[in-house]
């Protein structure tokens, strides 16, 4: 019924699949890891944005706006695009992210 070159072919085709399946699952695992480093990215850009908004509404609440002042959120601000910048690796922008298989 069965002779050696068909078991192969069935052993070559469950292979195969297995082979799949191991991919998609990687593939998966990539993904997972990608949208969990975009959450964390949205996070500090979030964050990065209600602290300079504090801070601007802090400073237009009858405070006189002086270049102290002002330099101050600017130093602010570059803080926390470094910080929204550091959060954010290459890897995980859209032209790193993971590709179908």
């Amino acid at each position: 019924m069965f002779n050696d070159r068909k078991i192969d072919l069935i052993l070559k085709t469950v292979l195969e699949i297995k082979m799949s399946t191991v991919s998609a699952q990687q593939a998966l695992a990539d993904l997972t890891a990608a949208v969990a480093a975009e959450q964390q990215a949205d996070t500090a850009a979030v964050a990065a944005i209600q602290a300079l908004q504090a801070q601007i509404a802090s400073l237009t609440a009858g405070t006189v706006l002086t270049p102290a002042a002002i330099e101050a959120l600017v130093s602010a601000s570059n803080t926390a695009t470094a910080a929204l910048t550091a959060a954010i690796p290459a890897a995980a922008t859209p032209s790193a992210a993971v590709k179908p298989a």
